[in-house]
């Protein structure tokens, strides 16, 4: 999945790693120096990845 969103443009990093004692599963996105038409497309995006 990571690749496939960075091929549409869209940096994602499993949360795995900050969870050390927890099986927790869940995608971190960064949404620093972006503006709101941004985060939009970039959740549609990740819509189109996700196929939900």
């Amino acid at each position: 999945m990571r690749q496939a969103a960075k091929a549409a443009g869209v940096g994602i990093c499993p949360l795995s790693p900050y969870c050390f004692e927890s099986n927790r599963k869940g995608l971190l996105l960064g949404f620093a120096c972006t503006d709101e038409s941004m985060i939009q497309e970039g959740v549609r995006r990740l819509k189109k990845i996700l196929h939900i």
